[in-house]
């Protein structure tokens, strides 16, 4: 694989597509890749879930990402994403806080239903403390 890709690099194209390339790459590796890819003079249609490695190698990007996709595009590439994806975090934040909410006023009404010392008190005791602090995580996180 390693021998395909830098036959490719060093090739007469124009246009790179790589499918997950750090793949099954050691350090080393990695870092010949995207020494080879930033001098690389085409355009590369790079698929990746390594973000650090999109960071190192990207001035522009198309981000597909909860059924939408983002064109992030020149020097402002990188600031544009890590603030896009801050927000899309914000959101998903905000998404979890709503459904802990629901689940803690859902266990709030059930605990009315038993007495203390009552075995499914005990475990909807334990889920109310479990919802709040996992409630209050995300609240720091934002």
């Amino acid at each position: 694989m390693k021998i395909a890709m830098g036959l490719a690099i060093m090739g007469q194209y124009d246009l790179l597509i790589l499918d997950e390339p750090t793949n099954h790459l050691d350090v080393h590796s990695r870092e010949a890749l995207e020494e080879s890819l930033r001098q690389f003079p085409g355009s590369i249609l790079l698929i990746t879930h390594d973000r650090y490695f999109l960071e190192q190698i990207c001035d522009g990007m198309l981000v597909f990402e909860q059924q939408r996709i983002m064109r992030i595009e020149g020097n402002s590439a990188k600031k544009q994403f890590a603030e896009t994806r801050a927000d899309s975090v914000k959101t998903s934040n905000d998404e979890e806080t709503l459904v802990l909410e629901t689940r803690i006023s859902w266990v709030l009404g059930q605990l009315n239903r038993y007495k203390p010392g009552d075995p499914k008190y005990t475990a909807l005791d334990k889920e109310y403390s479990e919802l709040i602090q996992r409630k209050n995580a995300l609240s720091k996180q934002l």
